[in-house]
Order: C-alpha cells, then structure tokens, then sequence
C-alpha cells in the first residue's frame, strides 16, 4: 500500500502512545534499493521480523507504508518506544529530490495534524546517534521551530502547504523548487528575461514570470500555471528550448511517447499532428494558441487576457 506523489494523505494515529517522529535515510543512492521490499529485505538480514521503518518514501515522491503503524519501530535504537520511523531513499544530500522533501512534509502535517500542535517532536535519528543520518537538513524541510515541534504560524504553514498543493496541480508558484522551476527559469533566460537559474521560485522569478505575463496578454499573477508555462510563441519544426521540452513532456502525459530533448523534430511533429487529430484540430503539426488550450486545459486561477 502507499501513496502516489501529490495524493492527499489520511494519517490515523495508532492506540499506543506516539511522543516523537525519527527521520532516516536509506544509505544508498542506487535505484535499484529504491524499495520497500529491498528495506524490508535488508532489515530481515539483520534480524529484524519485518522492515522496521512505518514509512519509505522514494524518490519519485511516493510513500510506502511498511510496518503497521501500531507497531513499535526497529530503527532508532534505544529510542524505538514512542515513535513514528520514517525514511527517505537517499545517501548523498545532494541526491534528495524535491518530491521526496514534499512528500515528507505532506506526511509529518498530517501526522502533526492528528495530535494537534506542539504534541510531536519531529527528530532526526542524528540526535539519538552518532550517525549522520538522515543527512538532509530535515530541520530547514519540515521547518522545525527550537522545540523540534513543526512550526505552526500561519505564514509558516501556508508557505508549507502552497508548496505541496502546487506539486499536486503542476503549477509553479512562491516557494516551488526543484528541476521543473529551473526548467521555468531557464527559459525565462531564452525569452530574453535575464532569472537566477537556482531552482528556487523566489520574488525576482515571481516578478519575471509577471513580466513575461504582461507582455504575452495573460493574466498577471505571478503563478506559472500551464498557460503561462506554454503561452510562449507558435512552436514548431525547428524549435528548441525549455518550451518544447515542457511540450513533449505533456504530449506523453497524454499519452504520445515523446522524448523530453527540447528539440522539435520530425517525432514531435508526428506527436503534434496525432494529437490534433485526434481532437478534430487542424493538422499541421504546429503548437498555436488552440492546440496549446486543448493540450494543456484551463487552470481556474488563470484566464487568457
């Protein structure tokens, strides 16, 4: 059982007593110990009766559910009683996705969620041994106040939340990060709006994108939603760039096998011409305003000038 990345997550708390969260990493990098059966496998060699973490989340941002929760965890020793395991798959800080650090602060809200504010401290298994893990700064992620209790000021938890309802919509705003902003930012730089490529949605991206809004008559909201993320000229034959990478990437989630090279060839092209088809468009294997629309659809939050 698990939790595909960007689903809404339904956390019951156990009957026996919970004080404290342990985060973990997994030690390795490598995909293929991307999973919970390779834990579970790895944990039963050491003796163990069964995985001995409630939670592995991968790195593309699914969470899996290992040991029933009402269990006590076989993963901090001497401070197993009392808590919640959660590990990330990762070994390198650097190798940590931004979905991973999404998916975990989704599931430690709905954990604190559960018992109310400032009952659960969210600890990393650093603190209770002298290992590294779980490498990452868990404390900066889940923005933990002095206390180790989630901070629950409203600024605090609407930056949280935007970041994890914008993950689940595909749409880029204040407080996004990763990959898919650079992405944005690189193409901003393409579009002759000179963006910071750091994959951080900060204020002077917000203020671009606001830019680029108002000079392609879009609705100026800083947000970067699918029309704005392809309300970027007629693609076609030829292209190359961020745009057509953001293109081909949702012509597979539509179901046309597209490699996301940023390069408009002759594959994209057929994608394109298949596509229009088969909405009854005209086919010319050209990405104008109407095949963009029917591509992408409406977001309720933006609306064509």
């Amino acid at each position: 059982m698990s939790w595909s990345y960007g689903d809404a997550i339904v956390f019951n708390k156990p009957n026996r007593n919970v004080h404290s969260v342990f985060l973990h990493c997994s030690a390795s990098d490598r995909s293929q110990h991307d999973s919970i059966a390779v834990i579970d496998k790895w944990h039963k060699k050491r003796g163990f009766s069964e995985i001995g973490y409630h939670y592995f989340i991968s790195k593309n941002g699914d969470i899996h559910i290992g040991r029933n929760i009402e269990k006590i965890p076989a993963a901090q020793k001497g401070h197993n009683t009392g808590s919640i395991a959660i590990c990330l798959h990762g070994l390198k800080k650097e190798n940590f996705t931004e979905k991973q650090f999404t998916s975990v602060r989704a599931l430690c809200m709905a954990i604190d969620s559960a018992y109310g504010s400032k009952t659960i401290k969210f600890r990393g298994h650093c603190e209770v041994s002298s290992k590294s893990c779980p490498v990452f700064d868990y404390k900066s992620v889940l923005k933990l106040d002095t206390n180790r209790y989630i901070d629950t000021s409203k600024s605090n938890t609407q930056s949280i939340t935007k970041g994890i309802v914008a993950a689940a919509k595909n749409v880029l705003d204040l407080f996004s990060s990763g990959e898919k902003v650079k992405e944005l930012q690189r193409f901003l730089n393409e579009a002759g709006y000179p963006t910071k490529v750091d994959g951080v949605y900060g204020q002077s991206t917000k203020a671009n994108i606001e830019i680029y809004q108002r000079s392609n008559g879009l609705y100026v909201d800083g947000i970067a939603g699918p029309k704005t993320l392809l309300a970027m000229g007629t693609l076609k034959l030829g292209c190359k760039g961020s745009a057509v990478k953001l293109l081909q990437r949702q012509l597979t989630v539509k179901g046309y096998k597209c490699s996301d090279d940023g390069k408009f060839g002759l594959k994209t092209e057929k994608n394109v011409k298949g596509f229009q088809k088969a909405k009854r468009l005209g086919v010319d294997g050209i990405v104008g305003k109407t095949t963009k629309r029917k591509l992408f659809g409406t977001v309720a939050s933006q609306k064509l000038a």
